[in-house]
C-alpha cells in the first residue's frame, strides 16, 4: 500500500503556499515558499518513522501529565499549607519586631513625641516591603494553576481524545491485517471474490485509520502551540514579579536582569509565531483534507475479479531496455517470517522494506516503538526473488540473499508476505526489474555497478537493529569495521561527557534544532554529520529525522549511477580556533541539509563542502502580515534557511554574493534588513542573539566575498570572535551603566555625551593637526562608509580624479588615472603612488585653451581599513603676472565619524553608514615670505578656486551616490568605483605610465593583498592609536621637495592677455546672465499669474476686477489728498523755519479790455482803437508787462495797507462793543433767574436778550 502513495505524495510535495509568501530573488515560477508536510506524508503511508514519532511524542505528553499531577499534589498537600503557615509566621514576626506603639505612649520613652509614630510607620512600611519581596517567591493565588488548567483544557485534553481515537483505529487495522495474513491458502480464502471483499473491508478500516493518523499529526501541532504559550505565560509572570518599585524608589528595580533579556526574547518570539500559526494551521487542515481525498481516489480497490486471481498471476514486465535507465523505487510494509526462542518458534514480524534502484534494505521499530532502527543493506547482485504459490500463505514470495547465512558464506532465504494481491505483484515486479537492470548494466560494462554486489552494515551501532529474532540477527552486522559507536565518536570529538545526556533526553545543551519528526534517537541522529556512510542510501539517520518517504528523503535520487564514488563525504577539517560549540552546530547543520532532497532543489543541497560559520534564529517578515520562524546557517558562500513549524518544513539556500549589504534598524530592536543586488530586501527579527552582532558578521562576509582575496575560515572565525567580544563588552558596559548611580545623568542625556576611546581621539587630533598646517580645509559628510568613499574617489574605474580638478579639461579623452604602484620610500616604509594625467585648461573650461598636457601624483600614505585613509596630491606650481611662483598642494583625508553609533564598527574595522571627507589645500608663495598686496589678492582668489574644485569633487561623489542608492552602498561603490589595483614590483613602479601599460592595468594586486603590510594590526588598537600620533609625512614631504627642486618649468602659467580675456568674458557673461535672470523672473511671474487666473472662477474673477478698480480709485484719491497735505505741511514748515529761498509777491491786475475801454477810448467800436489793440496783441503784447506787474504789485500793497487801516478802525470800537454786549447778557440772565415772571410776560425783553446773544456770537466768529 505504501508504494501506491508515490503519486499522491508527489502532489503533496508541491507545497502548501501559506499566504503566498514571495521570496526576493526568485523567478515568477518560484514566487512562493515551498513547504513539505513531512509528518502528514509519513502518516499517509503509515511509515515506521510516523509510528515512532507519535509514540515518542505520546511518552512526552504522558510525562507532562505526570508532572502536572505531581505539581497538583505538591500544591495541594504541601505548598498551600506551607504558604499559609509562612504568611502567619510572617505576620506574627512583623507584629512583634518592635513594642506596640500604644505601649510606647504615656511616658515610657524619653522621646514621647515621635517614638510611637516612628514605630507605627516603620511597621507599615516594612510590612509592605516584605509583601513585595514575598511576591517574588510566592506566585499570585490561582495564577499558576490557572495557566496549567488552560494548558490541560485547550491542549492536552483535545490531544488525548485524538490519541485514543488513533489508538483505537490503529489497533483495529493492525488486527485486521494480522488476521488477513494468518489465513491459509484454500479454495474459499483464495477465491477472487473473497479476496476482493477482503480488500474492500481492509480499505474501509484503512480510511478510518488514515483519518485518525492525519488527525493525531494536527493534534500534536496544536498541543505544541499551547505548550509554547504556557511557557511564555509562566516565565513572563515570574519575570514580572521580579520587577517592583518601592514607594520612595526613583526607578524600577529588577532583581534578575539576565532573566529579563532572554525571557523577553522568548516571549516576543512566541507572540510573533502565534500570529502566523492561524494561517499555518489552516494550511495544515487543507493539506490534511487533500491527502485524505486523494488517497481515497488512489487506493480504492479494483472491482475487477481478474485482478484477484492468484492462479493466473502474471509477473512479466516490460523489456529490460524500457527500464534499464529508469530508477526503480518502492517501499512499504511486508511480513517477514522469522524465529524466536531456543526452540525457534515461527513468528511473522512486520518490517518496512525498500528498494532504492539497486539496493534493498529494511527499517523496523525499536522494542519500545519510539525510534527507527535498520538492518544491513544488500545490492541487487546478491538477491534473487521468486513467487511461492506452494506455501500456505496466500501472498508469499521468497528472497534469496547470497552470502547472508549464519556462516557468512551460505545463502539466506527469507520468506515475505505482502498485504494483498496488488502488493504482491508490485513487489515481485520491482525485484525482477531491479535485477534485470543490474544484469543489463553489468553486461554492458559501461557503468560501474560493483556497489550493487555488496553488503552494507549499519554505520552506527545505536541505530542498528536491536531485535532478537533469528532473521533480524542474520540481517544485521554488529562487528564490522564500518560500524562505529556514534556516542563514543562524539565523545572523542567534543571531549565532553555531555553526550551521555542525549540518551537521557537532555539534549538541550547542544542547542538542537527542531526537526520535522522527533523520535527517541533524533537528538543523537542530529550529531551524525559527515560520520554517516560515504554512500548516500537510505539509513536510520534519515528515518529518525525526515522519515522514510521518498519525498522527504534524498536516497540517491540526485546521484547518477557511477557517480557515487565522486560524491563521497569527507570528514571536516576544523581550524585550530574553531570552537566546540560551533562544531556541534556544524554537525547538525550538515545532518539536516545532507539528509533530504526536494525536487525543486535537486543536486543543490547535497555534500556541503564548507564549514558553518555561525547560526542565528530569526523571524522572517515575508510580507506585512506574515512572520515565519526560521533557522539561518551561514557559511562562507551561502546562507542556508531551515524552517520547521507546525508540521511544515522548508530548506533553501541563497549565495552570499547575491546580497549587497545588511543593516540593523536603529528605531526597532532586533530588526535587521538584508539587501539584495536586485534592490530588494529581506527583513528579519533576530532573537536569542545580539542583532547588531549578527548584522556585523553578515556585513563582514558580504564585503569579504566582494574582495578578490579569499579569507580563510580561520581568519573569519577570528574576526567573528572579535565581533562577539566587542558586542559582549558593549552589553556589559550598558548593563553596568544602567545600575551605576554615577551614570544616571549620562543615561538621561542619552547620546549627548559619550566616552571617546584612545584611537578615536588620536584620529581626531590627527585631522585637527593637519588642518592647522594647511591654508584651507573643507569638510563634508557622506552617507557611505569610508571604505566605499575611498573606492569612489580613488578606485580603478573612478572618474572623480582628474575630471574634478580645477585645471583639468573635463571633456578630454586624455584624462586618465593610472594604477597604483607600491613604492618603497625608505626602508620598511611604503606608499601607494599613482599618476593622474589630464589636458590643462587654466580657466576651468571658461575659455578654450591650448591642449597642454599635465600630470601629477597621488599618494596613499596612511590607511586603516574601514576607518582612516590619507591621500596626498603632489603640488602644482603656478606663475601669475606680477607675483612670485605659487605652489598649491592638496591632502585628502577620509575618516569614519567619531560618534557612539559607529564606535563598535570602528573598533572592528567594519563599514558604517557615514564617513567624513576632509579636503585640505596648502597655498603658499615660493621665494618670498612677505607677499605684496597684489599677491595677497591673488592668493585670496586662488582660495576661492579651491572651493570651486571642492564643489566639483562633491558633485562627482554625489553623482556616484545617486547611482548607488540608499542601500548596499559599500559593495556598489566597489563595483562602480572599482577596486584599488596595486603593482608591487618596484622596477615597474619607477617607470612612467605609457600607452602600452594600459593593458596591464587590471593585473595589479587588489588592495587586500597588501593591507597586512601597510595598515595597523586590527587586534591592537592602542598600538594603532600611538602610531597615528607620529609624523607620517616626513618621507612624503622630502619626496615632494625633491620633485620641486627638479622642476625646470611651471605647471600652470597665466599671461596678462589671458587674464584680460577672462575678465572681459566674465563681465559680459555677468551682464548677460543678469539679463536672462530678470527675463526669466518676469516670464515666471507672468506664467504664475496666468496659471493662477486660469484656475479662478469667472464670476469670482469679475468681482475681483471690479474690486481692484474701486480700490484703485479710492486709493488714488486718498493718495492725492495725502500728498497735497504733506506738501502744504512741508511748505509751512519751511516757511516757519525760514528755509524758503524764493520771495512771494502778490499782484492785482485790471483786465486789459477794461483798462483800454475805460481809460483810452470812449467807444468800443472806435476804428483807431481797434487797430491799436491788434498791433499791441501781436507785436508788442509783452511791451508793458513789467510795468504793469510793478503797478499791480503796488496796487496790492496799497489795498493791504488800506485793509489794515480799516481793521484798526474796527478794533478801536470792537472791545467796548463786546464789553457792552456781555454786560447786557448778564443783566438778562439775572432777570431770568430772579424775576422769572417778568421774563415770561415780557416778550420785548426776551427778544432784546436774544439779539444780544446773537450779536456776541457773530462778533466772536469774525474774530476767529
Amino acid at each position: 500500500m505504501g508504494w501506491a502513495l508515490l503519486l499522491l505524495l508527489l502532489l503533496v510535495a508541491v507545497a502548501v503556499a501559506v499566504g503566498g509568501s514571495w521570496v526576493p530573488g526568485m523567478s515568477k515560477k518560484e514566487a512562493q515558499i515551498q513547504w513539505v508536510t513531512v509528518a502528514l506524508n509519513e502518516a499517509a503511508i503509515d511509515s515506521p518513522s510516523f509510528r515512532a514519532y507519535v509514540n515518542h511524542y505520546h511518552t512526552k505528553v504522558t510525562r507532562l501529565e505526570d508532572w502536572v499531577q505531581s505539581y497538583g499534589q505538591t500544591v495541594n498537600s504541601k505548598y498551600v499549607e506551607t504558604a499559609k503557615e509562612f504568611r502567619a509566621i510572617k505576620r506574627g514576626l512583623l507584629g512583634s519586631l518592635l513594642p506596640p506603639p500604644d505601649l510606647l505612649g504615656g511616658g515610657l520613652t524619653a522621646n514621647q513625641t515621635y517614638a510611637p509614630l516612628i514605630v507605627h510607620r516603620f511597621n507599615g512600611d516594612y510590612e509592605a516591603f516584605i509583601k513585595k519581596v514575598s511576591s517574588v517567591v510566592f506566585m499570585r493565588d490561582g495564577t499558576y494553576s490557572g495557566f496549567i488548567q488552560e494548558l490541560m483544557r485547550d491542549g492536552v485534553d483535545p490531544y488525548e481524545v485524538k490519541r485514543k481515537n488513533f489508538e483505537y483505529f490503529q489497533s483495529k487495522f493492525d488486527a485486521a491485517l494480522s488476521q488477513s495474513q494468518s489465513l491459509e491458502r484454500d479454495g474459499e480464502n483464495s477465491s477472487p471474490r473473497f479476496l476482493r471483499d477482503e480488500s474492500a473491508g481492509l480499505f474501509d478500516m484503512w480510511k478510518h485509520y488514515l483519518d485518525a493518523s492525519l488527525g493525531i499529526v494536527a493534534a500534536i501541532a496544536e498541543i505544541q502551540l499551547h505548550l509554547d504559550r504556557f511557557l511564555v505565560q509562566v516565565t513572563s509572570q515570574i519575570n514580572a514579579q521580579n520587577k517592583f518599585s518601592l514607594s520612595n524608589a526613583e526607578k524600577e528595580i529588577n532583581l534578575v536582569p539576565e532573566l529579563d533579556d532572554y525571557v523577553s526574547d522568548y516571549t516576543s518570539w512566541i507572540n510573533i509565531t502565534s500570529k502566523t500559526a492561524g494561517p499555518m494551521q489552516d494550511g495544515l487542515k487543507q493539506s490534511q483534507r487533500y491527502i485524505y481525498h486523494q488517497a481515497m481516489k488512489e487506493f480504492e480497490p479494483s472491482q475487477d475479479l481478474a485482478e484477484y486471481n492468484l492462479d493466473k498471476m502474471n509477473f512479466a514486465g516490460s523489456s529490460t531496455d524500457c527500464f534499464a535507465h529508469v530508477r526503480q523505487k518502492k517501499a512499504g510494509w511486508l511480513y517477514m517470517k522469522s524465529f524466536v526462542g531456543s526452540d525457534n518458534k515461527e513468528v511473522w514480524v512486520r518490517r518496512w522494506c525498500f528498494v532504492d534502484d539497486l539496493i534493498f534494505g529494511m527499517f523496523l521499530l525499536s522494542p519500545a516503538k519510539t525510534s527507527v532502527e535498520e538492518t544491513d543493506k544488500f545490492g541487487m547482485g546478491l538477491i534473487r526473488a521468486k513467487y511461492l504459490p506452494e506455501v500456505p500463505q496466500r501472498f508469499a514470495f521468497q528472497l534469496t540473499i547470497k552470502g547472508a547465512g549464519a556462516d557468512k558464506k551460505s545463502d539466506l532465504e527469507l520468506v515475505f508476505q505482502a498485504e494483498n494481491v496488488e502488493s504482491l505483484k508490485s513487489w515481485i515486479q520491482i525485484f525482477q526489474k531491479a535485477k534485470s537492470k543490474y544484469l543489463t548494466l553489468l553486461e554492458d560494462n559501461k557503468v560501474d555497478v560493483s556497489y550493487a554486489a555488496k553488503r552494507y552494515p549499519p554505520r552506527f551501532l545505536e541505530f542498528a537493529s536491536s531485535l532478537t529474532t533469528v532473521n533480524d540477527q542474520l540481517l544485521t552486522t554488529y562487528d564490522s569495521k564500518a560500524t562505529i559507536s556514534l556516542i563514543e565518536k562524539v565523545k572523542k570529538d567534543f571531549k565532553t561527557d555531555s553526550i551521555d545526556s542525549l540518551m537521557e533526553q537532555k539534549s538541550f545543551g547542544f542547542l538542537l534544532a527542531s526537526t520535522p519528526l522527533s523520535t527517541k534517537l533524533t537528538p543523537l541522529a542530529l550529531l551524525s554529520g559527515v560520520q554517516r556512510n560515504k554512500y548516500e542510501f537510505y539509513d536510520a539517520i534519515q528515518a529518525n529525522i525526515w522519515g522514510v518517504n521518498t519525498i522527504n528523503q534524498n536516497g540517491g535520487v540526485s546521484i547518477k549511477i557511477g557517480e557515487s564514488n565522486k560524491r563521497l563525504k569527507v570528514a571536516d577539517v576544523y581550524p585550530s580556533n574553531y570552537p566546540d560549540s560551533l562544531k556541534a552546530l556544524n554537525i547538525q547543520f550538515k545532518t539536516i541539509f545532507e539528509s533530504i532532497n526536494y525536487e525543486y532543489a535537486e543536486g543543490i543541497l547535497q555534500s556541503i563542502d564548507e564549514l558553518l560559520l555561525f547560526r542565528f534564529s530569526a523571524i522572517w517578515a515575508a510580507n506585512r502580515t506574515q512572520r515565519i520562524a526560521a533557522m539561518f546557517y551561514v557559511t562562507e558562500k551561502y546562507i542556508y534557511v531551515y524552517m520547521s513549524f507546525l508540521g511544515f518544513s522548508h530548506l533553501s539556500r541563497r549565495p552570499i554574493d547575491s546580497y549587497s549589504s545588511v543593516e540593523y534598524d536603529t528605531g526597532v530592536r532586533n530588526v535587521i534588513k538584508l539587501h539584495t543586488l536586485d534592490g530588494l530586501h529581506l527583513k528579519f527579527h533576530v532573537f536569542f542573539a545580539n542583532y547588531k552582532m549578527v548584522a556585523s558578521k553578515l556585513q563582514y562576509l558580504i564585503e569579504a566575498r566582494q574582495g578578490k582575496t579569499k579569507k580563510t575560515t580561520e581568519e573569519i572565525i577570528t574576526k567573528f570572535q572579535e565581533i562577539a567580544e566587542v558586542y559582549q563588552e558593549q552589553e556589559g558596559s550598558d548593563r553596568k551603566a544602567f545600575f551605576n548611580k554615577e551614570s544616571e545623568i549620562a543615561n538621561t542625556l542619552g547620546k549627548t555625551f559619550w566616552n571617546i576611546n584612545t584611537s578615536s581621539k588620536k584620529l581626531m587630533d590627527r585631522c585637527k593637526n593637519i588642518r592647522k598646517n594647511y591654508t584651507r580645509t573643507y569638510t563634508k559628510c557622506y552617507p557611505i562608509s569610508s571604505k566605499g568613499l575611498m573606492h569612489i574617489l580613488f578606485g580603478d574605474q573612478s572618474k572623480v580624479f582628474p575630471d574634478s580638478l580645477f585645471f583639468a579639461d573635463r571633456n578630454s579623452n586624455y584624462n586618465t588615472n593610472w594604477y597604483w604602484k607600491k613604492v618603497e620610500i625608505s626602508k620598511g616604509t611604503y606608499q601607494l603612488v599613482r599618476s593622474i594625467q589630464f589636458n590643462l585648461n587654466r580657466t576651468d573650461n571658461f575659455l578654450s585653451d591650448n591642449a597642454q598636457e599635465l600630470s601629477t601624483n597621488q599618494r596613499i600614505i596612511r590607511m586603516i581599513e574601514n576607518r582612516y585613509y590619507e591621500v596626498d596630491q603632489d603640488p602644482l606650481v603656478m606663475k601669475i603676472p606680477f607675483c612670485h611662483p605659487l605652489k598649491i598642494a592638496a591632502k585628502y583625508v577620509i575618516t569614519e565619524p567619531a560618534d557612539p553609533e559607529s564606535s563598535a564598527n570602528s573598533k572592528l574595522h567594519l563599514s558604517s553608514n557615514e564617513s567624513v571627507f576632509h579636503t585640505n589645500y596648502k597655498i603658499e608663495y615660493l621665494e618670498t615670505k612677505t607677499p605684496t598686496f597684489v599677491e595677497t589678492v591673488v592668493k585670496n582668489f586662488i582660495e576661492r578656486l579651491t572651493y570651486m574644485e571642492f564643489n566639483m569633487i562633491w558633485r562627482a561623489v554625489h553623482y556616484y551616490l545617486e547611482r548607488i542608492g540608499t542601500h548596499s552602498k559599500t559593495v556598489k561603490a566597489m563595483k562602480l568605483g572599482g577596486l584599488i589595483g596595486v603593482i608591487s614590483n618596484t622596477e615597474d613602479a619607477e617607470k612612467e605610465p605609457t600607452e602600452k601599460d594600459e593593458d596591464n592595468e587590471t593585473s595589479g594586486e587588489p588592495l587586500e593583498e597588501w593591507n597586512s603590510e601597510t595598515r595597523e594590526s586590527d587586534t591592537n588598537s592602542e598600538k594603532m592609536a600611538a602610531e597615528l600620533s607620529k609624523d607620517m609625512e616626513v618621507s612624503a614631504a622630502k619626496d615632494m621637495e625633491a620633485n620641486m627642486n627638479q622642476r625646470a618649468t611651471y605647471d600652470v602659467t597665466y599671461s596678462v592677455s589671458l587674464l584680460l580675456k577672462v575678465l572681459a568674458k566674465l563681465i559680459v557673461s555677468r551682464i548677460v546672465r543678469t539679463f536672462f535672470i530678470v527675463l526669466r523672473l518676469l516670464i515666471v511671474g507672468l506664467s504664475f499669474v496666468g496659471t493662477a487666473l486660469s484656475h479662478i472662477n469667472k464670476t469670482l474673477l469679475l468681482g475681483l476686477l471690479v474690486s481692484i478698480i474701486f480700490n484703485l480709485f479710492f486709493s488714488g484719491r486718498s493718495t492725492m489728498n495725502y500728498w497735497s497735505v504733506k506738501k502744504a505741511n512741508s511748505i509751512f514748515n519751511d516757511f516757519v523755519a525760514g528755509n524758503q529761498k524764493s520771495t512771494m509777491e502778490r499782484a492785482l491786475y485790471i483786465k486789459d479790455m477794461d483798462l483800454l475801454t475805460d481809460y483810452l477810448s470812449n467807444s468800443d467800436s472806435n476804428a483807431a482803437f481797434k487797430k491799436f489793440n491788434e498791433e499791441l496783441s501781436t507785436s508788442r503784447g509783452n511791451q508793458y508787462g513789467e510795468s504793469r506787474r510793478q503797478v499791480a504789485v503796488r496796487r496790492n500793497e496799497l489795498l493791504v495797507e488800506l485793509r489794515i487801516l480799516q481793521n484798526m478802525e474796527k478794533e478801536i470800537l470792537h472791545g467796548d462793543y463786546r464789553k457792552f454786549l456781555i454786560q447786557e447778557i448778564e443783566k438778562c440772565r439775572k432777570v431770568h433767574a430772579e424775576y422769572p415772571k417778568v421774563w415770561v410776560e415780557d416778550p420785548v425783553l426776551k427778544k432784546y436778550c436774544d439779539s444780544c446773544n446773537e450779536e456776541l456770537q457773530n462778533l466772536s466768529s469774525k474774530l476767529l
